[in-house]
């Protein structure tokens, strides 16, 4: 039976998909609700001082998540993608190029705030600029950067997937939908009032991993190439 199981692996990339969300989830959970980067310094260091070990025990579970299951999840949709798609594979090399570059980047901007968290754990108080500074970096970074270097992944899974059928074709549509709003929610630095698009843009990305790792679990037949 487990045989079965893993000779169909994209199946095991679907599992990995929904495992990397729950410890996703878990982690965010764990690291509570870290300060606005424009609430006052004395706020901002002090939340840091209290909360400091769950944030970064929060991060590492979140880190963890990505290194053991949201990178089998991007490999084998590349490697599900890349057979449907026959050829040089292009566009399925571009989706997993952009899913390398997110969880890059992801974990070098999940650093700022980390780097808070551990500071306040060893040191009474803070450099004001610094601390500022630090809180600007994590806020331009996950409102700003990171929607805009994931939204290739969608794109190009989109574009494979419509034109080979390989997954459910409304998901196709669904991340063309997704990749606008990440779009959308790269613009969020211009106005640091509607940050919310930047969360709801998250919260769709999210929802796209769950419902294509659902789709690679549920695919029974090997894809064939449409080259």
């Amino acid at each position: 039976m487990l045989d079965v199981f893993f000779d169909k692996w994209w199946r095991v990339g679907g599992v990995a998909g929904i495992l990397y969300l729950v410890m996703f989830i878990i982690g965010i959970i764990l690291q509570g609700g870290p300060p606005n980067f424009d609430d006052p310094v004395d706020e901002i260091q002090g939340w840091f001082t209290d909360n400091g070990k769950q944030y970064i025990a929060g991060n590492y579970l979140i880190g963890l998540g990505f290194v053991l299951f949201f990178l089998p999840f991007l490999s084998s949709l590349r490697g599900l993608l890349a057979a449907a798609e026959g050829g040089a594979a292009v566009w399925s090399r571009v989706a997993f190029a952009a899913g390398l570059a997110f969880l890059i980047l992801g974990a070098a901007a999940s650093s700022f705030q980390g780097a808070l968290a551990f500071g306040f754990g060893v040191v009474e108080e803070g450099d004001e600029a610094t601390i500022r500074t630090l809180m600007y970096l994590d806020y331009y970074a996950f409102s700003g950067t990171l929607p805009l270097v994931v939204t290739p992944l969608f794109l190009a899974s989109s574009l494979v997937i419509l034109r080979t059928g390989v997954l459910w074709r409304w998901l196709a549509v669904l991340g063309l939908v997704v990749a606008i709003g990440a779009l959308i929610g790269g613009l969020t630095p211009l106005d640091s009032d509607s940050e919310g698009i930047a969360f709801i843009s998250f919260i769709a990305i999210a929802a796209w991993v769950l419902l294509v790792s659902i789709a690679m679990i549920m695919k029974r037949d090997a894809p064939a190439s449409a080259a």
